[in-house]
């Protein structure tokens, strides 16, 4: 991990990205590393939450979002152990963030660990009973499990709660 961040730290540097003319330092950073359109790479997303992390004084909730936000890079650049360790380490210093652990959940259903992914959803769920997403993630987890019953009832709760979310997880390529 320091040899992760001391080679991010260099690529800041040689880039010129720390001595922008108007660069605005961590509001900047906190735009890019929240960033999900196409005209933001993951790359550029990595390196500017990684240097959000490293600012002093950061709470631990703003570390654990901050940290969701990099892992979520991360699995765009097919960094899965990395990203992991990133929702991890966030459900650790925020451990009632229904959002990292439904996007933990998440990564965990893409890479089949679907028993894994179950406990997660039901844990967000517990958090956060009336969101769209853990319903609609727990339901295709179900769904993969073979259990249809309880996986069309989520989806549906998912659908009346949030009539995009079907189209979400179609662009993430978890739905038709």
């Amino acid at each position: 991990m320091k040899t992760h961040v001391a080679c991010t730290w260099a690529l800041i540097l040689m880039s010129g990205l720390g001595a922008r003319e108007g660069w605005a330092g961590v509001a900047d950073d906190r735009a890019v590393c929240e960033a999900r359109d196409s005209a933001t790479t993951a790359f550029d997303r990595e390196i500017a939450c990684t240097a959000i992390l490293a600012e002093p004084g950061l709470s631990p909730s703003s570390a654990a979002m901050t940290l969701v936000h990099r892992a979520w890079s991360r699995t765009q650049m097919s960094r899965q152990t990395d990203a992991m360790a990133d929702y991890d380490r966030a459900i650790s210093l925020s451990p009632g963030s229904y959002i990292a652990l439904n996007e933990r959940a998440l990564l965990l259903l893409r890479e089949g660990r679907l028993d894994a992914a179950l406990a997660d959803y039901n844990a967000a769920l517990k958090i956060a009973p009336g969101e769209a997403y853990p319903h609609f993630g727990r339901g295709l987890t179900y769904l993969r499990k073979g259990n249809k019953r309880n996986g069309e009832a989520d989806l549906k709760m998912a659908r009346i709660t949030d009539p995009g979310v079907d189209d979400v997880f179609r662009k993430i390529g978890l739905s038709r």
